[in-house]
């Protein structure tokens, strides 16, 4: 899973608050889907991990994502995540 933080870490500081190019955009969305898959199968969940906006920008998922499913096991997790990065 560090493989795959590294990498869009890495993205998100070349691209800093710009678009991402298409190509850039197709390998990070990608990874991301991996990401989340090795995320499952692990059974650990990744802290505040950077995400694709609708701009096509990157952002810390904490900045983005609104928990509104309180009644969900991952929401503590995610408020947990946010509130001790």
């Amino acid at each position: 899973m560090q493989d795959y933080l590294d990498f869009l870490e890495e993205l998100a500081a070349e691209y800093s608050n710009t678009p991402l190019n298409a190509a850039d955009k197709n390998y990070a969305t990608e990874v991301i889907s991996r990401l989340e898959s090795q995320q499952s199968l692990e059974g650990r969940p990744v802290k505040n991990p950077p995400i694709i906006t609708a701009n096509i920008t990157f952002a810390a998922a904490c900045q983005v994502l609104i928990p509104d499913a309180p009644w969900r096991k991952d929401y503590t997790n995610f408020q947990k995540s946010c509130n001790s990065s």
